[in-house]
């Protein structure tokens, strides 16, 4: 079952989301272990996205680099804000949806950003309702 309208297209979206999927649990993991997500897997991320552009528009017909271009605006809009408001959003996490609109539409991407910001939301009043016992 999926929520975002157009995000099963066949095998051209599950191809897409099981390697956003892997990307996923690498900057996780990292994230986990260091706090922060190395240069070098972003740029990984990056090149495999292009990569997957380019076989998707051979194989699966052609898109418009201007949809492309659709794609990476969740992320585009996360850096600028982050730096707008002084990395209390990071950088990092902007360069993570940059990465997944390489791998899923504007749609989804957008879909997943929200997803995560509520998530947060929820563990972070999870913490201090333990931390605290009140809000």
């Amino acid at each position: 079952m999926c929520f975002v309208k157009g995000a099963r297209k066949g095998k051209k979206s599950m191809v897409g989301e099981g390697i956003v999927f892997l990307f996923w649990v690498g900057s996780g993991l990292y994230d986990l272990k260091w706090k922060k997500i190395p240069l070098w897997f972003i740029l990984l991320g990056i090149l495999a996205g292009v990569v997957f552009k380019v076989i998707q528009i051979k194989v699966w017909g052609p898109e418009s680099w201007s949809g492309v271009i659709a794609d990476l605006i969740p992320g585009i809009c996360a850096i600028c804000m982050a730096r707008i408001w002084e990395d209390r959003i990071g950088v990092g996490d902007g360069l993570v949806l940059l990465v997944t609109g390489l791998f899923l539409s504007a749609e989804q991407t957008f879909f997943v950003a929200v997803v995560g910001l509520l998530l947060a939301t929820l563990f972070g009043v999870g913490m201090l309702v333990l931390k605290r016992g009140t809000l």
